[in-house]
């Protein structure tokens, strides 16, 4: 059998082919030990286009106290083995990500030679001149090959492969959730102030004197899940723009309204912000025995994490979960609303599914219900309906508890109880034109989707979809239909991506270019604080959380099959799953013990979900999941054949192609 050749989706030239046969240290060590040593050193200089998208600089970093590395102990945190070689007592790459501290071991070049050659004979008679050398021996017989450095001067070896003649950026469809749990901060609670630890210190978030302009509340506080996503996603941009097209879907959201109870009927509405408190504890003592503010039990436990006190009382509440919520009483049909109200509930029962409830104006001390010496006053009625929220579902949580607590925020925040039950794409995939150049106006509009919650609307335009207007965190979690939106995107189909879904008409980059085709990668990434809730009907789902699971599951797996069977495709469409500040409940929902998200990871073909807990963990984990797109989209491998079946005795021919464009392996 013969073995040509071919790179695919590039310039075919002419190729030498050159075999060197290492260990893994890159030196071919004797059997003999040496002095081992560890080192430190930085690389630079690495990763900065030459011109794009052809060549990048490389870095070679030289630890001359070595005679050769053995092992390499610690690299730049986005750094891994497949972006950096080892050739003696050199490291050397061409990816930025390699810059900075390396750690090696290897042998120091003070000790004397590990195999020194032996003492030579003593000079012989002289002989007559020589007959000319025989061809080099190719081996010792048993497959192994005498040591030969090939002088540098003498190999001509671009730092670039031969067949090289460009890159073609991958396509990368960022899924960011926009649920209403975006308005809670990392701790289950609503987000409070501009940095952790303001609820319960500053005297702008303290109730009785909150001031919201001093204290930001639910998705546009800086440390909510929402704001802390957006960051992440900025800083994203400001590292990948020149290497990605990218492009940004959300949930598809109901139609924004200025009348109330349009947040009950298909619409989404400016409301009151509250937190409601789940399963609360009153008491006259700052510190009752059922105060714990270590305590990480279960949210209806009697022992209680978080306290605070009620406004214009000195009376205190205890509770372990906080979820948004709004103030139920003023009536507005034009315009946004102003009043703010505390409330208190106490649980008296349920209608078709939903916890029914009594509503008071006050606690005041004395004996009765809730206990501990505080008793409810000022009735305002019974039967009202309190409906579970996306937070609690995702954390198993069945009801509100016997007494909630409505906390008012003084502020303004989205809310809507339903959705429409599809994705909705703000921002097309691009950013750089055919040559690479950035297109600015393409990132500035991902930048402004980026930004903070807004709530101030005069009631023109549509601030849930509008270009000028930031993402907005409000409704449920339709993870099944934003994938439906997601694979008719990518296969260029209106079943379920039409203009009220975001469809324009444009079509993913390169995707038409037959050459770049067949290098191109495309890839979808669902960033999440939680688990879906609602199918692609728009049916909430409920307490129901394994059948919206089994659902998306369902969907995602339709993304990667759909488009491995499309010919638009060189390969599937992968979708990769990052889980950021899930609820602590998440792993034992189903009692396994096992992450639900992985499933979902497994059926996009990325075999498990990414988690992050905080700011820095969800930037590194984004990183990686970035840097495996872009590494698959900087590598390349192919093979075809002039015959069904191969033999080593057919004349048949296989044609190969393979290189990493990372060390050009």
């Amino acid at each position: 059998m013969r073995f040509i050749q071919k790179p695919s989706c590039l310039l075919v030239l002419p190729i030498v082919l050159v075999t060197l046969v290492f260990s893994n240290s890159g030196h071919a060590q004797s059997s003999e030990s040496c002095r081992v040593v560890e080192q430190s050193g930085e690389l630079s200089g690495a990763g900065d286009w030459i011109l794009w998208p052809l060549f990048r600089t490389t870095g070679t970093l030289t630890f001359s106290d070595l005679r050769y590395i053995t092992d390499v102990r610690k690299t730049p945190p986005s750094c891994n083995s497949s972006r950096y070689t080892v050739s003696g007592n050199q490291i050397s790459s061409s990816s930025s990500r390699c810059n900075g501290e390396f750690t090696v071991r290897g042998c120091s070049i003070s000790d004397p030679d590990p195999d020194p050659d032996p003492d030579p004979d003593p000079d012989p008679d002289p002989d007559p001149d020589p007959d000319p050398d025989p061809d080099p021996d190719p081996g010792d017989g048993d497959g192994g090959f005498d040591d030969y450095e090939i002088p540098e001067d003498e190999t001509g070896i671009s730092e670039a492969p031969l067949n090289v003649v460009g890159r073609v950026p991958p396509n990368v469809l960022l899924i960011l959730d926009n649920a209403e749990s975006g308005q809670e901060g990392l701790d289950g609670r609503v987000a409070i102030g501009n940095e952790v630890g303001d609820r319960e210190t500053l005297p702008a978030c303290q109730p009785g004197t909150f001031n919201a302009s001093a204290c930001p509340a639910g998705a546009r506080s800086p440390i909510s899940k929402s704001s802390t996503m957006k960051r992440v996603g900025l800083s994203l941009i400001e590292r990948y723009k020149s290497d990605i097209n990218l492009g940004l879907m959300a949930y598809q959201q109901n139609p924004p309204s200025r009348t109330r109870n349009d947040a009950f009927d298909d619409g989404t509405v400016v409301w009151r912000l509250t937190e409601r408190a789940l399963d609360v504890r009153y008491s006259t003592s700052a510190s009752p025995g059922f105060f714990d503010p270590n305590f990480e039990g279960d949210w209806d436990a009697d022992t209680k994490r978080y306290r605070t006190q009620l406004p214009g009382s000195d009376i205190y509440a205890f509770y372990n979960v906080g979820v948004p919520g709004y103030m139920f009483e003023e009536s507005f049909n034009t315009g946004l609303p102003s009043n703010d109200v505390t409330e208190y509930w106490k649980d008296i029962g349920s209608s078709g599914g939903d916890q029914l409830v009594a509503r008071y104006r006050r606690v005041t001390r004395g004996s009765g219900a809730p206990g501990n010496g505080v008793r409810y006053s000022d009735s305002v009625g019974s039967n009202y309906t309190l409906p579970l929220v996306d937070s609690m579902r995702q954390r198993g949580i069945p009801d509100w508890g016997d007494d909630v607590l409505s906390l008012q925020l003084n502020q303004y925040e989205w809310r809507s109880t339903s959705s429409p039950g599809l994705g909705f794409l703000h921002v097309p995939i691009g950013g750089l034109d055919e040559q690479g150049n950035v297109v600015e106006s393409h990132w500035a509009l991902l930048d402004n989707k980026l930004q903070p919650q807004k709530h101030e609307w005069n009631g023109t335009g549509n601030p849930l979809t509008d270009d000028d207007w930031p993402l907005i965190s409000a409704g449920l979690t339709p993870l099944e239909g934003t994938m439906y939106t997601a694979t008719d995107y990518f296969l260029n189909r209106t079943g379920y991506f039409g203009s009220r879904q975001g469809n324009d008409g444009s079509d993913l980059p390169n995707i038409n270019d037959s050459e770049a085709r067949q290098c191109l990668i495309n890839a979808n990434i669902w960033l999440t604080d939680g688990l879906p809730s609602v199918n692609r009907f728009g049916t909430p789902l409920g307490s129901n959380v394994a059948q919206a699971l089994e659902d998306a599951e369902e969907a995602i797996q339709r993304l990667y099959n759909e488009t491995q069977d499309s010919s638009r495709f060189n390969n599937p469409v992968k979708t990769y799953v990052v889980g950021f500040s899930l609820p602590p409940d998440v792993a034992n929902l189903f009692g396994d013990g096992e992450n639900p998200l992985d499933a979902l990871a497994a059926a996009g073909g990325t075999e498990h979900a990414y988690l992050a807990s905080d700011e820095a963990s969800l930037n590194d984990v984004m990183q990686q999941v970035f840097g495996n797109i872009i590494a698959g989209a900087q590598s390349n491998t192919s093979a075809a054949s002039n015959v069904s079946e191969l033999s080593a005795s057919s004349d048949a021919f296989l044609y190969t192609a393979g290189f990493s464009s990372e060390d050009w392996s």
